[in-house]
C-alpha cells in the first residue's frame, strides 16, 4: 500500500512543504500539515508536532508512491526522464536509450507521464531507469 501524502510551495517562504493535504474553509486556502520533530531540552525525548502551512494551490501535487533511480520521491507535477538499458546483440555492448520525458499527472485512475498530448501509465511505461529532472513549477526555461 502506498503512502498518501502531498507537497506544495509555502506562500510565505516559497519552500516545498511535504505532508497531509487539507483545505481551510475559514481562510478558503489549501493547507499542508507537516509533522516536525522537536526537542526542547537536551535530555528530553524528541516529540512530533503538527504544523499547518498555507500553500499555493497551483503547486499542490500528490505522491505517486514511486521513487526514481536515486530514491527521490516522484510527485504529480514532476518532470521525469525514463530510460531503458538495451544490449547490442552483435557486440554485447549495453547502452542507455532515453525513450520518454514528460510531466507527471493524475488522469483517469493512475499517474501518467504526459508528453506531447500523450498520456502513458507511469508504472508500466517507466519500467527502466526513471530520473526526476525537475518540476513544472520550477522549470529551467
Amino acid at each position: 500500500m502506498r503512502e498518501i501524502k502531498f507537497r506544495g510551495k509555502c506562500v510565505d517562504t516559497g519552500r516545498w512543504i511535504y505532508g497531509f493535504y487539507s483545505f481551510d474553509m475559514e481562510y478558503n486556502a489549501p493547507m499542508i500539515m507537516q509533522l516536525e520533530t522537536v526537542s526542547n531540552y537536551p535530555h528530553e525525548p524528541e516529540s512530533q508536532h503538527q504544523k499547518l502551512y498555507q500553500v499555493d494551490p497551483k503547486t499542490v501535487g500528490q505522491y505517486t508512491g514511486l521513487k526514481d533511480a536515486k530514491g527521490v520521491e516522484i510527485y504529480e507535477g514532476d518532470i521525469v526522464e525514463c530510460k531503458t538499458k538495451e544490449r547490442d546483440g552483435l557486440l554485447g555492448r549495453i547502452f542507455t536509450t532515453s525513450y520518454l520525458m514528460g510531466n507527471i499527472y493524475y488522469k483517469g485512475n493512475s499517474f501518467c507521464v504526459h508528453n506531447e498530448g500523450v498520456y502513458n501509465n507511469l508504472a508500466l511505461t517507466c519500467c527502466g531507469i526513471v530520473s526526476v529532472i525537475g518540476n513544472i513549477h520550477e522549470s529551467n526555461k
